[in-house]
């Protein structure tokens, strides 16, 4: 029995996500009165970004405590934490200790 191109995609959605905290938002065109634009940079906001080929997984901050992730040390899955999306790289609480 073949496997079909529906089982296929939910086979390569369903993994464990690698996050990596970066910003979104924070940049905006602006044009004046002469018609000369300019980008204005702004805050934006942090979010968790997975960077497993073909994933396009975003998520908050708030939203992203208590879930399953890859740890970028040991590449271990793990449980995010309050002490995790502190990272640009989350990492495992026993990781922590060693950096």
């Amino acid at each position: 029995m073949q496997a079909t191109n529906k089982d296929k995609e939910q086979v390569k959605l369903a993994h464990v996500h690698k996050y990596l905290r970066v910003m979104l938002g924070g940049k905006r065109l602006i044009k004046d009165d002469t018609g000369n634009s300019r980008l204005l940079n702004q805050a934006g906001y942090p979010v968790m970004k997975c960077i497993l080929p073909g994933c396009r997984h975003f998520i908050s901050l708030e939203l992203c405590i208590g879930r399953e992730c890859v740890c970028w040390r040991c590449e271990g899955t793990m449980i995010m934490s309050n002490e995790s999306i502190k990272k640009v790289h989350p990492t495992h609480k026993n990781c922590l200790q060693f950096t």
